[in-house]
C-alpha cells in the first residue's frame, strides 16, 4: 500500500481509484468483522490510526483520547516530528532513528536532554524506474530528493539550547505554535545520503522525563532512550 501500490498504477489516476476502493474495502470489512485487537492497538499506538468528528461533542470526547491525535496540550511530551517538503513520495525510502538521552539529577529531577535524529535515504536504484509523482520528477526539488522541516517541541521545562547537523553547528529557527514552544530545521538528503541533528535541550523549571512522541513513518523509527547522571545536581 504504501510502496508497490505506486509502481503497479504509476499513472496517477489509477492509483488514486485503486486506493479508493482499497480504503472501501477495508473500512467494510473493519465494520462488519471487528478489527484484530493488537492490529488496532499498534496502529493506534504508533499514531497511524486517529479519528475526526464533525460532531462537537464526540470530537470533545474523541480529543481526550489517543485517536485524537491531539499533541500540544500533551506537555509532558517531547515531540519529533517530520514536514515533508519534496511534494512527492520519496519519504517512503527515508528511515528515522532518534536517540534520547535523560541527564537526571539524583533526585529523578531532568537537568538536560541529548536528542540525535538521523535520517537515512535508502533508495539505491534508478530513479527513472520510479514513477514521476513518486520520485517527484524535479518539480519541487531535484529529482528523487528528499527534503523536510524537522519540528522539535520540548516538553514542559525545557527548552532547545543548541544544535548540530554532522557536527559542525546547524541552523534552527525557533517558533512558538499556539503558545509552546517549537524548534524548526530544514534537512535535504539526496538518494543514499544521511544526515544527524543533535539538539541540546536544558531544564528552565523543574521537569520530569517525559514521553517521546515520533512521527510515524513507512517503516517503525528507532527510538532508543538512555539515562545519564547529571554533572552539579
Amino acid at each position: 500500500m504504501l510502496a508497490d501500490a505506486y509502481l503497479a498504477f504509476p499513472d496517477p489516476g489509477d492509483s488514486d481509484a485503486f486506493f479508493a476502493r482499497a480504503s472501501s474495502a477495508l473500512f467494510e470489512t473493519l465494520l462488519e468483522e471487528g478489527p484484530s485487537a493488537d492490529g488496532i492497538d499498534r496502529a493506534i499506538e504508533g499514531g497511524r490510526l486517529m479519528l475526526y468528528s464533525d460532531r462537537p461533542a464526540e470530537q470533545e470526547l474523541l480529543a481526550t483520547t489517543p485517536l485524537g491525535g491531539t499533541f500540544l496540550s500533551r506537555t509532558d511530551a517531547l515531540g519529533v516530528f517530520l514536514n515533508d517538503g519534496s511534494g512527492s513520495k520519496i519519504g517512503y525510502y527515508v528511515d528515522t532513528a532518534v536517540t534520547l538521552t535523560d541527564h537526571l539529577c539524583t533526585d529523578g529531577r531532568l537537568a538536560a536532554q541529548t536528542l540525535e535524529i538521523t535520517l537515512t535515504h535508502t533508495f539505491d536504484g534508478d530513479l527513472a524506474a520510479l514513477p514521476s509523482y513518486v520520485s517527484g520528477g524535479g518539480n519541487f526539488v531535484p529529482d528523487g530528493e528528499f527534503h523536510a522541516n524537522v519540528l522539535v517541541y520540548p516538553s514542559a521545562g525545557m527548552g532547545v539550547t543548541a544544535m548540530t547537523r554532522d557536527g559542525e553547528p546547524g541552523f534552527l529557527a525557533p517558533h512558538t505554535h499556539d503558545g509552546r514552544p517549537m524548534s524548526q530545521a530544514r534537512v535535504d538528503l539526496a538518494p543514499g545520503g544521511s544526515t544527524t541533528l543533535t539538539y541540546d535541550l536544558t531544564a528552565t523549571a523543574v521537569a520530569a522525563p517525559p514521553t517521546l512522541v515520533l512521527t510515524p513513518g513507512p517503516r517503525e523509527a528507532t527510538a532508543d532512550r538512555v539515562t545519564e547522571a547529571a554533572a552539579g545536581c
